[in-house]
C-alpha cells in the first residue's frame, strides 16, 4: 500500500465532531467514490454538578434518618406504654386512608385517643412552633408524644439549632466576639486590617435586614467598616460577609495556582457545609479559619433577622404567625 501525506481537520463541539481529510493542497480526498468528510453527533457531556447535588441530598437525608432513628430509640418504651401504634401511624401518615396498613387505617394520623384526636391537637397547636413554645414556657407535665413531636421537628429541621453563634444572651455579645475574632485573624494571617472601633450592632442590623438586597447590604457594610469597594480583596471580603459569592483567590492570592485559578465561595449556600472540607484542603487550615469566622458573622446576622429580639425561635415564629 502506497503511503502518502494527508491532513485531517477536526471541528470539535460539545455534542458533535466534524471531520475532513485533504491532501497537502487542501483538496478534499475521496475513498470508494465518496468525499472524506462528515460529522458524528453524540449526547452532550454533563458536568459533576447534578451528580454532586444528588449525592449531597442523599447524604443529608441519610444523616437525618440516623438522627430520627436515635430519637425514636430514646422515646420508644415511654411512648409504647401509652400508645403502641403511635410510630406506625406517623409512618403511614403520608398515605391516603385506604393505602395505610390495616392496623392503623384511621382518619387520624397523630393522635387517635378517645378524648384527643388530630383535630384537638391542631386546634391547640396551629403550628409546631406553638407546641415548642408551650413546652419551653410551661412547667406542667406534658404528654410524652408531644415532647417527641417537638424534638422530632428540631432534629429534622435543625437549621441554627447547632449554630455556635447562639449563646445565653441570644447573640447580644456574640456579634462583637465574632467581629473581634475575624479582625484578629485577618491581622495575624493576612495583610488586611479592619477597624476594631466599630459599633457591631450596626453590622448586625445591616446583615439582618430583609428589605435590602445583599448587594445593597455590601455597600452599607462597607460604609460602616470604612472600606473602599474599589479595593478588590476588601470588596470580596465584604461580599462574603453579606452572603454573596466571592472569589477566595482574590482574598488569598497565594492560593492561586495553575490548577486553582478561581475559587468561588458562597456562605449563604445550603451546601456550604458539604463543600467545607474541599475548600479547607485547597486554601489551607489558616485561611479556612478566616472563612469560618466570616460564616459565623453571616449566621448571626441571618439568625437575628429571624429572632427579632426574641429569646427562642419558637417565640419568634409564634409572634410572626400571630401577626
Amino acid at each position: 500500500m502506497t503511503a502518502f501525506k494527508y491532513y485531517l481537520g477536526l471541528d470539535m463541539g460539545t455534542n458533535s465532531v466534524g471531520w475532513a481529510a485533504t491532501d497537502p493542497e487542501y483538496r478534499l480526498l475521496k475513498a470508494k467514490g465518496k468525499d472524506l468528510w462528515g460529522i458524528r453527533e453524540f449526547n452532550e457531556a454533563s458536568g459533576a454538578v447534578e451528580r454532586r447535588t444528588h449525592r449531597i441530598s442523599r447524604r443529608r437525608r441519610q444523616r437525618e434518618q440516623v438522627r430520627i432513628g436515635i430519637l425514636k430509640d430514646y422515646f420508644h418504651d415511654a411512648i409504647c406504654e401509652v400508645d403502641p401504634s403511635f410510630f406506625r401511624r406517623l409512618e403511614n401518615s403520608k398515605y391516603h386512608e385506604e393505602d395505610k396498613d390495616v392496623e392503623v387505617r384511621y382518619k387520624n394520623n397523630i393522635f387517635n385517643d378517645g378524648n384527643y384526636t388530630d383535630k384537638d391537637y391542631f386546634n391547640e397547636y396551629p403550628t409546631i412552633y406553638h407546641l415548642r413554645n408551650e413546652l419551653i414556657s410551661s412547667t406542667e407535665k406534658h404528654d410524652v408524644r408531644l415532647v417527641f413531636l417537638a424534638l422530632l421537628n428540631m432534629f429534622k429541621h435543625r437549621g441554627h439549632f447547632l449554630n455556635a453563634g447562639l449563646g445565653e444572651n441570644n447573640g447580644e455579645s456574640n456579634i462583637d466576639n465574632a467581629y473581634f475574632e475575624l479582625t484578629e485573624l485577618l491581622s495575624e494571617l493576612t495583610e488586611y486590617h479592619l477597624s476594631q472601633d466599630i459599633d457591631c450592632k450596626q453590622i448586625e442590623a445591616i446583615l439582618s435586614r430583609r428589605d435590602m438586597s445583599r448587594t445593597h447590604k455590601a455597600e452599607e457594610l462597607a460604609g460602616v467598616l470604612h472600606v473602599d469597594l474599589k479595593n478588590k480583596p476588601y470588596k470580596e471580603l465584604i461580599r462574603g460577609l453579606c452572603g454573596l459569592k466571592f472569589n477566595a483567590c482574590v482574598v488569598f492570592p497565594d492560593v492561586q495556582s495553575e490548577e486553582v485559578t478561581k475559587l468561588d465561595i458562597c456562605l449563604s449556600e445550603s451546601t456550604f457545609d458539604e463543600k467545607s472540607d474541599e475548600i479547607a484542603n485547597i486554601i489551607g487550615e489558616d485561611y479556612f479559619e478566616i472563612i469560618m469566622a466570616m460564616k459565623e458573622m453571616f449566621d448571626i446576622g441571618s439568625l437575628a433577622s429571624i429572632m427579632k429580639g426574641h429569646n427562642y425561635l419558637s417565640q419568634a415564629r409564634v409572634a410572626s404567625y400571630t401577626k
